[in-house]
């Protein structure tokens, strides 16, 4: 928190005051005027660098929306991932019991358990091939990839080019409670990042930094 500390302190109320050097322009008296003001007490406002802080503040509102959308990303490939895997393995059981019944079939329609059923495999193939379940999610499981990996690609650009941060820093220091797990899943991500993907995450930030750097040169004159 700031502190408020007063030096030169002066009997007259900042109202008094008011009314004293209106009345003494008023009468075109500017040498009083000029003295009450010259007498009003000065203020000093002590507390943080506003440079620090709103660079803080920024990063942290930055940071969190980024771990959010990467958050969705890793979130959708996860369940894409597992239901194509749940699929393939109902898929992998399903051709099984379909060779089985078969054989099944096969004995208690009067075949010799023991008899050659190569012959007899085609139509079984053909079957299996009826009933197979086609691949799915890869298509889709391939896209989120792709955007998790120039999500990354893109948000590590930007901390390091203008926080001289690793990317995984921030996110340590303001992400959600599962940071650790979304650091993973970008780290072992095979896909290779889309360059105009990464440009497009990428804006924002660049612009949200610029702006926010514009900001504190015209409040602190430039400093």
């Amino acid at each position: 928190m700031g502190q408020l500390t007063v030096f030169t302190p002066d009997r007259l109320t900042a109202h008094e005051r008011f009314r004293r050097v209106t009345q003494a322009l008023s009468r075109l008296d500017p040498a009083t005027a000029a003295k009450l003001q010259a007498a009003t007490p000065q203020l000093e406002w002590v507390g943080p660098d506003i440079a620090f802080t709103e660079r803080l503040r920024v990063a942290g509102e930055m940071t969190r929306t980024f771990a959010a959308d990467l958050s969705v990303a890793v979130t959708k490939l996860t369940m894409l991932t597992a239901f194509e895997q749940t699929l393939r393995d109902f898929d992998a059981v399903l051709q099984n019991e379909m060779a089985f019944a078969w054989q099944l079939g096969w004995e208690a329609a009067g075949g010799a358990r023991d008899a050659d059923l190569t012959p007899h495999q085609e139509k079984l193939t053909q079957l299996q091939a009826a009933c197979q379940i086609p691949p799915t999610f890869p298509a889709s499981i391939a896209d989120v990839r792709t955007i998790c990996a120039s999500l990354w690609e893109a948000w590590q650009d930007f901390t390091r080019a203008a926080w001289r941060l690793k990317p995984e820093q921030p996110i340590w220091a303001w992400g959600p409670a599962n940071a650790d797990e979304l650091v993973t899943t970008v780290r072992t991500n095979r896909a290779q990042p889309d360059a105009a993907q990464v440009a497009t995450y990428r804006a924002p930030y660049d612009l949200t930094w610029q702006n926010t750097l514009a900001v504190l040169a015209a409040r602190m004159g430039g400093n």
